[in-house]
């Protein structure tokens, strides 16, 4: 339940999911304005009392706790993107792929161990992020190890397909880097981390549930304990995943192709 309200004759109490710290703003609101117009309509009513009555899985949820996943998520998703991205680039550029082709190793593995040296430092931001969270700010999260895990590998496998990608349109380091950081830098704006999704106006958040970054950060919450998770995140979850498989698989060797 993300909202309701509770009338007992006397007091209105308000039921708040204390995870959507987005929402919660506007629905208490309203709250108080549903309090006021039962003032005036309510004869011989002398106040409304407003309760909060925290429900979900954190009773007692802040920024901290909405933001950290955010941020674990991002965190991979950027590292994913310019693991293969820019690094081939340069490699194309300098003439080692040229190279590396003569091997009979296939495009996939040759993604693969580009990217995946690159995608542990952005494992281990993300780790940081939760270490420092947990023991600096004191956040205590009830960790899903199952779906923390699953959210992780998809978000890694699936932002190297998004950098495969990004290798295959812009051929040059320069102009790869760019491409890079414009697909991340959208993602960030739009995926509800810094700005409360629910700000954006209609045509952004319909953008914005369409790219991953948004779905991945509510897979981290949910993973994390901040919300509950729902079918949708997971199916996106599951879609990015196979997106990066598949881009492996069907990118590999036009992205690795030299000039």
């Amino acid at each position: 339940m993300d909202f309701g309200l509770i009338w007992d004759g006397k007091n209105l109490g308000v039921i708040l999911e204390r995870g959507r710290i987005q929402d919660n703003p506007e629905f208490e609101g309203k709250a108080r304005a549903i309090a006021r117009a039962l003032e005036f309509r309510a004869a011989g009513l002398s106040r409304v009392v407003v309760e909060k009555i925290p429900v979900g899985k954190i009773l007692e949820a802040n920024w901290f706790y909405y933001v950290v996943p955010g941020l674990m998520a991002m965190a991979i998703l950027q590292a994913g993107v310019f693991a293969v991205a820019g690094r081939l680039s340069g490699m194309r550029e300098r003439g080692i792929l040229r190279r590396m082709l003569v091997t009979p190793a296939p495009g996939w593995a040759i993604l693969s161990g580009v990217g995946f040296l690159r995608m542990l430092v952005g494992f281990l931001s993300a780790a940081l992020t939760f270490l420092l969270a947990r023991f600096v700010f004191g956040v205590a999260f009830s960790v899903d190890s199952g779906l923390l895990v699953f959210y992780t590998l998809a978000a890694g496998i699936g932002a190297m397909g998004l950098g495969a990608l990004v290798s295959v349109l812009a051929r040059r380091p320069g102009s790869a880097s760019i491409l890079g950081m414009i697909l991340v830098q959208t993602m960030l704006f739009l995926s509800g981390i810094y700005i409360p999704f629910e700000f954006l106006p209609a045509g952004l958040r319909i953008l914005g549930k369409i790219l991953p970054a948004y779905h991945l950060a509510q897979g981290f919450r949910a993973a994390l304990g901040v919300i509950e998770g729902d079918s949708v995140t997971l199916l996106a979850g599951l879609g990015f995943l196979l997106f990066g498989i598949l881009a492996f698989l069907g990118f590999g060797r036009l992205a690795l192709r030299p000039e």
